[in-house]
């Protein structure tokens, strides 16, 4: 059966979409016909060279909707290229960023051709975030939770054998979509005169089953980082952190075997591709499949070619041995989910690791050659100044083995996550944003949060830590002032704005003071030159004078 296959901006530009690519080889391998299309790549080649700025940018990705003038005329050509395919079924990655891009284009599939069925999966189809933002939508007719690959092939099958579908296990389906059959099973956790949840799909538990990622219908030579591939050598995660929504999502850890991802790096190697980062919630999952992994890239005579690096945990298993081991076949970087100095807090996050462990790892990774990247979480429900103060410490205790601080939030209440689930239980008030909550006793507030985000990056470039994002300070104070438009504090968001055009103009005339230093250091540098070469030129003539 025919299946288009969309992924919209934003995204990464680096590098070709993995979730396109593992869908397209796996439906292909099962006898369907798969139109894949990067709506994000094209949109970011189409930008202007001022809007480009916007994919690097840490923030809510519902601004492309409004930021880009020219979103609304590729929303109606990429719905003319969809249809061209004559697929009968679309499917829409989504992820949080491109929520409004993804509805906008599936409002205008329906507008124009309305037998069409639209599917939507990806990392923002579970059940908490279905209900909050997409109920109301009534043209989006199949939501996949969890791992698409067999669920979507399910859903073809049935679509092509009786031309509709009342029932698959690992969607939650809309009864009264046009083309979809009504069911009498009652749906679990929805509205029942809504839609039909057909319950979870068991994970596919051998991962070497299932074939590479093809990319062959991608524009290849469109991607910034064109040495670049993702990886994934996992799916899940083996923590069960309170703040994050995967562990709900993703429920089973499973891990591809060493040969298998070996197999899959020769052959991108091959193909051109020199740098491999890994797409893993962690690439240390199973450290077994990881020193396989070593042991046969030694082996080869390129291994010294490439570059390979990941998300990983701090796990005692994580040895300086191991480290090293990684460094001698290609890992130059990897970054650590460290969250925080305070145990009391990594405790209260359910880490399932300490800040012994987190330094020892630190550390060990950067004795063996591999820059160290941290991520870590602010304002985590029981954050007190005291245990901030341990993150700070933490951060200077280890300044010298630290690269970069390359993810840095306040605590926000992701749907799906035990926080957000179980705010009682942590003294919470819940803002309609879920970013603007605070505890019952006020003592832990966005305002609160952002000062220790803030405290951070003060620390972080008096060691000389490089900062994961464009302008630390410029999140601080868009963050800020967005926080008081939300409250309504419309002085407060004024003032913040001064602040931020006074710290602008400080960091301009600095800029300028340096390109005058710079100019001046050139003009000085010109005349010493010209200085030179009057004086050869006058060797020169008295050389020619004594000839004569």
């Amino acid at each position: 059966m025919k299946i288009v296959l969309a992924n919209c901006p934003p995204w990464t530009e680096k590098t070709p979409p993995i979730n396109l690519g593992y869908l397209t080889a796996y439906l292909r391998e099962k006898g369907h016909e798969v139109f894949p299309f990067d709506f994000n790549i094209e949109a970011y080649t189409l930008a202007k060279a001022h809007e480009k700025y916007i994919w690097s940018r840490d923030l809510d990705g519902r601004w492309i909707k409004d930021k880009l003038s020219f979103l609304r005329r590729e929303i109606n050509r990429w719905t003319g290229k969809i249809l061209k395919t004559k697929a009968k079924v679309i499917g829409i990655t989504v992820i949080y960023d491109s929520i409004s891009v993804c509805i906008e284009l599936a409002k205008e599939i329906k507008k124009r051709a309305p037998d069409k069925i639209i599917i939507f999966g990806g990392p923002h189809c579970h059940r908490g975030f279905i209900s909050k933002e997409f109920l109301k939508h009534n043209f989006i007719d199949i939501f996949v939770i969890g791992e698409g690959e067999e669920t979507l092939n399910q859903v073809l099958n049935k679509l092509e054998k009786d031309k509709q579908i009342d029932f698959c296990q690992g969607t939650i389906i809309r009864k009264k979509s046009k083309g979809l059959k009504k069911s009498s099973k009652k749906s679990k956790g929805s509205k029942e005169s809504e839609l039909i949840d057909c319950g979870d799909r068991p994970p596919i538990n051998n991962l070497d089953s299932i074939p590479f990622p093809d990319y062959s219908d991608l524009p290849l030579d469109k991607y910034s980082k064109r040495q670049m591939i993702p990886i994934l050598g996992s799916r899940g995660c083996i923590s069960k952190c309170t703040f994050c929504q995967d562990p709900n999502n993703i429920r089973t850890y499973r891990s591809r075997s060493g040969k298998n991802i070996f197999e899959e790096m020769e052959l991108r190697y091959k193909q051109g591709y020199r740098e491999f980062y890994f797409n893993d919630l962690l690439m240390n999952g199973n450290t077994k499949a990881l020193h396989e992994l070593c042991d046969l890239l030694k082996k080869t005579t390129w291994h010294k070619h490439i570059n390979l690096g990941g998300q990983m945990k701090a796990r005692k298993e994580m040895t300086f041995e191991l480290y090293k081991k990684l460094r001698e076949v290609g890992c130059h970087q990897v970054m650590f989910g460290i969250e925080s100095g305070s145990q009391e807090i990594l405790n209260k996050m359910n880490k399932g690791t300490t800040v012994e462990a987190n330094e020892k790892n630190i550390q060990d990774c950067a004795k063996a050659g591999i820059l160290v990247e941290i991520a870590l979480i602010v304002g985590f429900p029981g954050e007190t100044e005291e245990t901030f103060a341990e993150t700070i410490k933490l951060i200077k205790n280890n300044y010298k083995y630290i690269d970069t601080i390359a993810a840095l939030y306040a605590l926000d209440l992701r749907i799906g996550s035990h926080v957000s689930n179980n705010i009682d239980n942590y003294d919470i008030i819940r803002e309609k944003d879920i970013w603007y909550w605070h505890t019952k006793d006020k003592n832990n507030t966005f305002e609160w949060r952002l000062r220790l985000i803030y405290d951070v990056i003060k620390t972080a470039n008096e060691l000389g830590i490089k900062l994961g994002f464009d302008d630390a300070h410029f999140y601080f104070y868009h963050a800020l002032r967005y926080y008081h438009i939300y409250k309504k504090q419309y002085d407060k968001s004024f003032d913040v704005m001064n602040d931020a055009l006074q710290y602008l103009s400080t960091k301009v005339k600095k800029y300028q003071n340096k390109m005058l230093e710079r100019d001046e250091i050139e003009k000085r540098l010109k005349n010493q030159v010209q200085e030179k070469e009057n004086e050869i030129a006058e060797l020169q003539s008295q050389k020619n004078k004594k000839r004569k």
